[in-house]
C-alpha cells in the first residue's frame, strides 16, 4: 500500500483559503486527493482562530464562518501531539511547525512565509510555496 503525502498548511494558506474562491480552489483540490493526508496541531488550530478573529478579516468571514472553517480544518485533517522542541526559526512562534513537520514526518509545509521558506528543506519536509507545490505536477 502507498503511503500518503502528509502536507502542513502553515495559518497563512488556510486563512487565504477562506477569503479568496481561488485560493479556496487551490486547497480544495489537495485536500480532496486520496494519497493526502493534512496535518495539524493543537497550536496551528488556535493560531488559526485567533488569526480568523482579527479584525480586517470581518468583512471576509462572519463569526459562523469562521466556526464552520475551523471545523472543517479539524474534520479534514489528522491531529498530532507535539512532542519535539524546535528551535531554529528566525520568526520564533513558527518552530511549533518545524516540530510539526519533524514529529509527523510531513512531506510538505506548505506556507508563504519567507522566515520558513528559507529552511526548505527542514529534515524531509519540503518546505515550499502552494504554487511551488502544484507547479510539481501533485494535483
Amino acid at each position: 500500500m502507498k503511503n500518503n503525502i502528509k502536507i502542513i498548511f502553515d495559518v497563512n494558506i488556510w486563512v487565504s483559503a477562506f477569503i479568496s474562491p481561488n485560493m479556496e480552489k487551490r486547497v480544495q483540490a489537495i485536500i480532496l486527493q486520496d494519497e493526502v493526508e493534512i496535518i495539524i496541531c493543537s497550536e496551528l488550530l488556535e493560531e488559526l482562530k485567533q488569526t480568523l478573529q482579527r479584525y480586517k478579516f470581518k468583512k471576509y468571514l462572519s463569526s459562523e464562518r469562521i466556526l464552520l472553517a475551523i471545523e472543517l480544518v479539524e474534520q479534514s485533517s489528522t491531529v498530532i501531539n507535539l512532542k519535539s522542541v524546535v528551535e531554529l526559526c528566525r520568526d520564533h512562534k513558527d518552530d511549533y511547525l518545524l516540530a510539526l513537520a519533524k514529529d509527523a514526518q510531513a512531506d510538505f509545509l506548505l506556507t508563504g512565509d519567507k522566515d520558513l521558506l528559507v529552511l526548505n528543506p527542514f529534515e524531509k519536509t519540503q518546505i515550499i510555496k502552494l504554487s511551488e507545490y502544484l507547479e510539481q505536477g501533485m494535483v
